[in-house]
């Protein structure tokens, strides 16, 4: 799962256009790519530097909670809001 920094949803949807674009060998869709992300700015609204951390209790607790083997790819805007975030879950 990703957990990004959320703004739009529109970001999410251009990434995973890209994805699909650039790495054609995955066979993956756009669509399929955009289920990878945690997206909660439906729900919370573009809560700035605290947009990773309903992501995350999402997949911690939520109906689509992680599994043994799933991987979390986590990313903030600028270097001083991941380092901050992850620093503090860490």
């Amino acid at each position: 799962k990703v957990i990004a920094h959320q703004a739009n949803r529109r970001i999410f949807e251009g990434t995973a256009e890209k994805i699909e674009k650039r790495y054609p060998e995955t066979g993956l869709k756009a669509t399929e790519i955009l289920e990878k992300f945690v997206i909660t700015i439906g729900n919370h609204g573009n809560n700035s530097t605290a947009s990773q951390g309903p992501g995350l209790i999402e997949i911690l607790n939520g109906p689509n909670a992680l599994k043994g083997g799933d991987h979390i790819l986590m990313t903030g805007y600028g270097s001083g809001f991941s380092w901050a975030f992850n620093h503090y879950i860490i």
